[in-house]
C-alpha cells in the first residue's frame, strides 16, 4: 500500500472542514497544499492524488 488509511482520512477531513464539498475538491485541496501536508503528516510518497482514490474511499466508507 503506497498510502496509509489514516493519512487519506486526516486529508480528507481537514478539506471538508476548510470548504471542499465533493471529491473533486479534497483532491484539488490537497494537490495545493501537497508540501506543508506532507510534511506534517510525514508523508513518504507526497499527497494521494488520484480522483479514483478519493472516490473509492468514499464508497467503501458508505458500504460500512
Amino acid at each position: 500500500m503506497k498510502h496509509q488509511l489514516l493519512d487519506i482520512l486526516t486529508i480528507a477531513i481537514c478539506a471538508i472542514l476548510c470548504g471542499e464539498d465533493d471529491w473533486v475538491g479534497v483532491e484539488e485541496w490537497a494537490e495545493i497544499r501537497e508540501a506543508g501536508l506532507t510534511a506534517w503528516l510525514g508523508l513518504e510518497h507526497g499527497v494521494p492524488i488520484s480522483r479514483h482514490l478519493w472516490s473509492r474511499l468514499a464508497r467503501s466508507i458508505c458500504a460500512v
